[in-house]
């Protein structure tokens, strides 16, 4: 018997040690850490229902209309309502701007007007890492959450970012294509900030901005097994095959905060991400 209790117990320390082998640590749950990553991650509102779609001012008759905006003019836009069924053909509506509260998009970024608090959703931006200098370091990810700071306990040593997902309360989540090189120095007994980090809408990106396709899944559960799926049709970089799977892009910048201030002991490294796009 104590023998049977023995290997359950080595058995469950040792998933746990597999599940927690994944994540970085946040530096409020490892105080007396000596090396972390850290900065700030600001994103425009995320809506919390389904985009795209036209939430309407009180008076109007309905609370949303669902569909993309394709044109505007000096009263207002033009809307393309969504298609429920193959077999539709949607209308395109005229909404003047006093009608409008808040236009939302495909990305379910508030990309007009404001939405209020109790609409909102928290979104992550997840950062998978892979250790250049240690090739037994299983992949772990960096899980920055929308207009937080982020500080994670990481052990020393040369990192490059595989891949990014976003992900929102949802049933969808979003994930890069491998289409870029960018590399993170963790010296030790440093905090070491690698920026201010911002997402913006298609409509605000800001010039010379970091613009990283991705592809669209349903279910998070996959996600493994889609990247590689996706990754063998990008393979070769001169098949344009790929390119049929891009739903959307990534736009972000990375600034340098000079009254940037760390929550840990360690003296401040600043090293603002830079990334290489390459397509």
């Amino acid at each position: 018997m104590k023998n049977t209790l023995g290997l359950i117990l080595i058995i469950f320390t040792f998933f746990q040690w597999g599940c927690n082998s994944n994540k970085f640590l946040l530096l409020k749950d490892s105080p007396e850490c000596n090396t972390t990553i850290e900065g700030k991650f600001t994103t425009p509102k995320v809506y919390k229902y389904y985009g795209p779609a036209v939430l309407f001012n009180k008076g109007y008759k309905y609370n949303y209309e669902m569909g993309s905006v394709v044109r505007q003019n000096d009263n207002g836009i033009f809307l393309r309502k969504k298609s429920y069924s193959f077999l539709d053909s949607p209308d395109t509506l005229f909404i003047e701007f006093p009608k409008i509260r808040a236009i939302i998009d495909s990305n379910n970024f508030c990309v007009y007007g404001d939405i209020e608090d109790d609409e909102c959703s928290e979104m992550s931006l997840k950062f998978y890492l892979e250790k250049t200098d240690e090739a037994s370091y299983q992949p772990i990810y960096l899980e920055l959450v929308s207009n937080e700071y982020f500080s994670f306990c990481v052990k020393p040593g040369s990192y490059k970012i595989k891949k990014i997902v976003k992900e929102i309360s949802s049933d969808y989540y979003y994930e890069s294509f491998p289409v870029f090189d960018c590399k993170i120095e963790a010296i030790p007994n440093r905090a070491n900030y690698i920026g201010d980090i911002k997402l913006f809408t298609k409509e605000n990106v800001p010039q010379n901005a970091y613009v990283i396709p991705y592809f669209k899944q349903v279910k998070s559960e996959n996600a493994g097994a889609a990247f590689g799926l996706i990754g063998g049709l990008i393979a070769n970089m001169s098949n344009s095959a790929w390119k049929d799977e891009i739903k959307g892009y990534f736009y972000f910048d990375v600034s340098k905060s000079e009254g940037y201030h760390s929550e840990s002991k360690n003296i401040l490294n600043a090293i603002p991400l830079k990334i290489e796009v390459k397509y």
